[in-house]
């Protein structure tokens, strides 16, 4: 983040905390539990997620995912960033700018990683991020983080998987690789959570994590 801005704990501004991993991670169901928890500390805070958060992101979540989607991996790239553009300008900005922190299961990374997988150049995705994200970067990425063969456990046993979770081939391996690579690039920014151990287990790391993250930059 700048240094000229105010700081994370500032009145006069909000952050943006993402939470990222693969399908089956489970951070979708840890999502809720954060909120509450910042809200406890005395925290301002909402809760949204991409694909969605707004009417275009969820009619574009409607799409990407039902079992017929055949897109080419640039066509829901521009779909998710123009989802992304409309999501951050009538929800993301302006909780931050009201001093709101926004807990968003899934942000810019999610690209990088899923599209990144599907063949999308990452140069494509940087001028995207760039021009259309900044300055809404996320200030902190928590990434939750397993083996592919144990969240295809989970999605198999959860019942019908959507056409990102079904995905063939080593494609969800490349998803994980990419993550971890983007975390490996910036530590200051990104938390890496076991997703493979309990729930109870991953919800004591990740209040950890923030108890320790707000202290850091308050």
């Amino acid at each position: 983040m700048n240094t000229s801005e105010p700081t994370l704990l500032s009145d006069r501004r909000g952050c943006l905390i993402a939470l990222e991993g693969c399908d089956g991670a489970g951070k979708s169901s840890q999502a809720g539990k954060i909120l509450e928890w910042l809200q406890e500390q005395g925290i301002r805070a909402i809760l949204t997620k991409e694909p969605g958060g707004c009417p275009l992101g969820d009619k574009t979540r409607e799409w990407l995912l039902c079992g017929e989607n055949t897109l080419a991996p640039e066509t829901e790239l521009l779909l998710l960033f123009a989802a992304r553009v409309e999501h951050i300008r009538t929800v993301i900005a302006p909780a931050i700018e009201q001093g709101i922190w926004v807990v968003c299961d899934r942000f810019v990374d999610a690209s990088y990683a899923y599209q990144g997988a599907a063949g999308v150049e990452t140069r494509y995705i940087d001028q995207l991020s760039q021009w259309l994200v900044e300055p809404y970067q996320p200030d902190l990425v928590l990434l939750f983080d397993a083996s592919p063969e144990l969240l295809a456990q989970r999605i198999h046993n959860r019942g019908a998987a959507d056409s990102m979770e079904s995905r063939h081939g080593n494609y969800h391996e490349k998803v994980r690789s990419i993550y971890l690579g983007r975390a490996g690039h910036c530590p200051e920014r990104y938390r890496i959570i076991d997703a493979g151990c309990s729930i109870a287990q991953v919800s004591a790391a990740l209040y950890s994590i923030l108890l320790d993250w707000i202290h850091r930059n308050d």
